[in-house]
């Protein structure tokens, strides 16, 4: 059994990976439940609860790319979440601080073309999530949800391969709950 979870994940079965992959799972359960909120402020804030857990994981298999990644999108759904509220949170200089704090950060923690991957899912999500539609969020979230997933499968985080699987499944929900009605009240209302 160790010896298949090797070489399909490229992880041993360490005490530290176990209790990384405990983290993983409970941040998995925490973005499941993000996708099916109706608010694009309440998507935000479970899904920061659920990156501090992912850093952890992250952390614990050493895939620094993984732990900066989240740590930036809690800032960023911090700051994104205030945009109700606060003139300054609406800029549309906002989306761009990120793109920019976000490739510092997989520039400085860069772990080979795999941190490419992480990239891409946090400039997409980065874009995205700056909409208060929660439609749009969810379209940007689900080719991030992609992109997470090959990388959590290249470092071997078996948590995050099935939170992706998981979250790209709860996106497609969301869609057809939330966004498919809307999209079909409006194409019969033209």
């Amino acid at each position: 059994m160790e010896r298949i979870a090797e070489e399909i994940l490229g992880a041993q079965l360490t005490p530290k990976y176990l209790v990384s992959q405990v983290f993983g799972f409970a941040a998995m359960a925490l973005m499941v439940i993000s996708f099916q909120q109706k608010k694009q402020k309440t998507i935000l804030m479970v899904q920061s609860a659920a990156g501090v857990l992912f850093i952890v994981s992250f952390f614990l298999q050493s895939a620094y790319t993984g732990c900066i990644m989240n740590f930036l999108a809690i800032l960023r759904n911090v700051v994104y979440s205030q945009k109700g509220e606060k003139q300054w949170a609406k800029s549309k200089v906002i989306p761009a601080l990120f793109t920019v704090l976000v490739t510092a950060g997989g520039l400085f923690t860069w772990e080979g073309r795999r941190s490419i991957l992480t990239l891409f899912a946090m400039i997409i999500t980065s874009l995205g999530n700056f909409s208060e539609n929660a439609a749009i969020v969810r379209a940007c979230s689900l080719p991030s949800s992609v992109s997470w997933l090959i990388y959590d499968a290249v470092v071997g985080n078996a948590a995050g391969v099935c939170n992706e699987c998981f979250v790209s499944a709860s996106i497609i929900t969301g869609m057809i709950r939330h966004d498919l009605p809307k999209y079909r009240k409006k194409s019969r209302t033209q």
